[in-house]
């Protein structure tokens, strides 16, 4: 062999030498490696949800292809987070790196439930809601609430039989458009049924404050200071009338009154709430014949189902000057007069009711052509305003007395009738006048009136505000 094929083939061994090693080498690198992992399942179900708090996971959305104003997820987890509440109102905005519309969310947790018994879960969403518990022990996923459209905050109420132990909650939302809001919160219905209801028998002092209320609690602080600290006993709300869809959305009011709202606690007092008949635009005649008896059924439902089962019902109210109702009585007080009968008929027959019925003109207009009779109402109320921008003269308040559905009407009827009297609106018109205030409070405390709300409202409100000093100190000196 020549010496240079001898040095050729010395070449070619090194070189195969040197690609054994190197193919050892890397079989000893990748028996040292961790194995790499396992490819990924998309239908793999996530690690377990956390214990009493809300995992959330928010994803981009795009129009469902079947219905527009819903969404589908667009893509995989845009932001992810922990909160021990599931308590959202973004009235503009959204969750920290989320769009602000055109998104959805995934929520769930695993709660705790400390006793067996029947949960009554409120939800408030603005737009799309869906609800859904699995039992300890089971893997049925029961949906309890399904709400999947766009609309304008409401709140919706499901219910579940649980036992005791620890139960997964999940919710899914979508935000369309505008406003965000997604609340979820239960409570343990009570297994005792309650106790009768005990009529009113001293007057109470109340007030009314609607949607200007304040965050938390404050706004019953500072009606504290008017009332010289003592608790009031009764306060006064308002169903929504401006159509039907607002009119069935009654549940945000007791909702909040419940104390879900951030900051509040449960109303103490007990609650008077003003039903509407129906709508703006709607027929007395219909509403005599019964065509809105379901809308109705609903609102006095929610009533119950939140645990006001003892509210007084203000039905149909200031019948003789305003309102839709009022004005169609004009023409027809027996619609009217059948009107309110039905509506008393469905709230009595609600399961777990304890409703007591006001039936509430306003002062200064004959009415008892539209009274519905002694056995469909428990109080008779009466709305009385000071004279508009002056003070109350002498002559006026002998005016008050003595008009047709004055002041002694109103005492003489509810005698006659053997009921109490009631004074669920009394408030300023745009003056500072303390002496209507004492007059009215000196009215008020016969022994036959079962309460005296103050309309503490716009121009009527002269608890908050500072516009109305005098009449504020003439009736803190009325609080003994």
């Amino acid at each position: 062999m020549s010496l240079s094929a001898e040095l050729i083939e010395a070449s070619t061994s090194a070189s195969l030498l040197e690609a054994s090693l190197a193919a050892a080498l890397a079989e000893i690198d990748r028996l040292n490696d961790p194995p790499p992992p396992p490819p990924i399942d998309p239908h793999e179900p996530p690690p377990p949800a956390p214990v009493n708090e809300w995992r959330r996971r928010y994803y981009l959305g795009k129009p469902d292809p079947a219905d527009a104003t819903k969404l589908i997820k667009d893509g995989g987890t845009i932001a992810s987070e922990v909160t021990k509440v599931l308590n959202d109102d973004y009235v503009t905005g959204s969750p920290a790196n989320v769009p602000g519309d055109n998104w959805l969310m995934d929520a769930d947790g695993y709660f705790d439930f400390d006793v067996d018994g029947t949960y009554d879960f409120g939800v408030r969403a603005d737009d799309g809601v869906r609800v859904w518990v699995t039992k300890q022990g089971t893997t049925t996923r029961v949906n309890i609430l399904d709400q999947w459209r766009q609309q304008a905050p409401s709140v919706f109420l499901a219910s579940i039989d649980l036992p005791k132990g620890r139960h997964l909650i999940e919710v899914e939302y979508y935000e369309l458009v505008g406003g965000a809001t997604c609340r979820v919160t239960w409570n343990l219905r009570p297994a005792t049924p309650p106790p009768p209801v005990v009529p009113v028998t001293t007057r109470l002092d109340g007030f009314y404050r609607g949607s200007a209320w304040p965050p938390g609690p404050k706004y019953i602080e500072a009606a504290n200071l008017v009332h010289k600290g003592k608790p009031w006993g009764i306060i006064l709300e308002h169903v929504d009338i401006r159509d039907w869809a607002h009119h069935d959305d009654s549940g945000w009011i007791l909702w909040r009154l419940a104390g879900n709202y951030p900051g509040e606690v449960r109303i103490p007092q007990r609650l008077i709430l003003t039903a509407g008949m129906m709508p703006w635009g709607a027929s007395l005649v219909d509403a005599a014949k019964g065509a809105y008896e379901a809308h109705w059924k609903s609102e006095f439902q929610q009533i119950v189902d939140y645990g006001f089962g003892d509210t007084i019902l203000r039905i149909g109210h200031e019948m003789n000057c305003c309102y839709e109702w009022g004005e169609q009585a004009k023409a027809n007080p027996k619609a009217y007069i059948d009107s309110f009968k039905r509506m008393v008929a469905v709230a009595r027959g609600v399961a777990g009711n304890r409703f007591q019925i006001s039936w509430n003109p306003i002062f200064g207009q004959a009415a008892q052509h539209l009274y519905p009779g002694k056995d469909f109402c428990d109080y008779i109320d009466l709305d009385v305003y000071a004279p508009a921008g002056r003070i109350m003269t002498d002559a006026d308040w002998n005016n008050y007395l003595n008009a047709p559905g004055g002041l002694n009407w109103h005492r003489d009827i509810a005698k006659a009738e053997g009921k109490l009297r009631a004074f669920s609106e009394t408030g300023l018109w745009g003056f500072d006048d303390p002496g209507f205030i004492t007059r009215m409070r000196q009215w008020t405390s016969a022994p036959d009136v079962a309460w005296d709300m103050v309309y503490a409202h716009i121009q009527h409100d002269f608890v908050w505000g500072a516009q109305f000093p005098k009449a504020r100190a003439a009736y803190t000196a009325t609080v003994t």
